[in-house]
């Protein structure tokens, strides 16, 4: 005898798996255009004075950054106003200032907490480069 399942509990059998399968694709879609909103973001206020590879513009070169600093939570205060960090007496915060010649970092008041996880989300995974060709 052949075992059909009646529709509805088809449904229920499936259901669950259909709903996991979408959820984590859109879980990476959402991750995808975070990525691409952070490289607008760091264009528009931070290529200014910093790159995403190890060379120094007006500020360090961001490649590593999330090694240097104290934390990642740290940098949300130090890129919204690094000022009121140093005036706090941050340590490394003095420090990095002190090393840059006391150049003031632009204050980002304006970004959200979410704008600077996509701007981080973009340096943790700068675009590719591709060399150009041997001529």
């Amino acid at each position: 005898m052949i075992n059909i399942i009646p529709k509805k509990e088809w449904l229920f059998k499936i259901l669950p798996s259909a709903l996991l399968f979408v959820s984590l694709n859109l879980l990476n879609f959402s991750s995808l255009i975070a990525q691409a909103d952070g490289g607008k973001l760091f264009k528009a206020n931070c290529s200014s004075c910093h790159r995403v590879d190890e060379k120094k513009l007006t500020g360090p070169g961001l490649k590593g950054v999330f090694q240097r600093v104290p934390s990642e939570q740290w940098l949300f205060p130090w890129i919204k106003n690094s000022q009121k960090v140093i005036a706090g007496g941050d340590a490394y915060a003095n420090k990095i200032f002190e090393e840059y010649g006391k150049t003031i970092m632009t204050p980002q008041e304006h970004l959200s907490d979410e704008q600077i996880t996509a701007i981080l989300e973009y340096i943790k995974n700068p675009p590719v480069t591709k060399a150009p060709p041997p001529t």
